[in-house]
């Protein structure tokens, strides 16, 4: 398994740490960050743009931990490229009424 590990800050991403050699191979990103700021096309078009061919994953968070420490950027990210391994991802769009424990299952 290879890892990008970046951070998002004055509308840039910024490589923090780098494994993954071709940015194409990457199958999945997580990302993780300020609500107001992750729900942006803007940010999701960016990251797609450096890692074309992977699935982008994300969530809102109250803050976001960077290797060992609490990050004050908005937004960071892990793009991970499996060496033997294929990445499949659904969506499933819900609202209030659904029953968020029988769609676990």
């Amino acid at each position: 398994m290879k890892i990008d590990t970046l951070s998002y800050d004055n509308e840039n991403w910024n490589l923090l740490s780098s494994g993954i050699d071709e940015t194409l191979n990457a199958q999945i990103v997580f990302v993780f960050g300020d609500t107001d700021v992750i729900k942006l096309e803007r940010v999701f078009h960016s990251i797609k743009e450096k890692y074309p061919n992977a699935h982008i994953v994300g969530a809102s968070s109250a803050g976001n931990i960077l290797g060992p420490e609490i990050s004050s950027s908005a937004i960071v990210a892990s793009a991970v490229e499996f060496e033997s391994s294929s990445v499949v991802s659904n969506v499933v769009d819900f609202g209030e009424e659904v029953d968020v424990e029988a769609l676990s299952k």
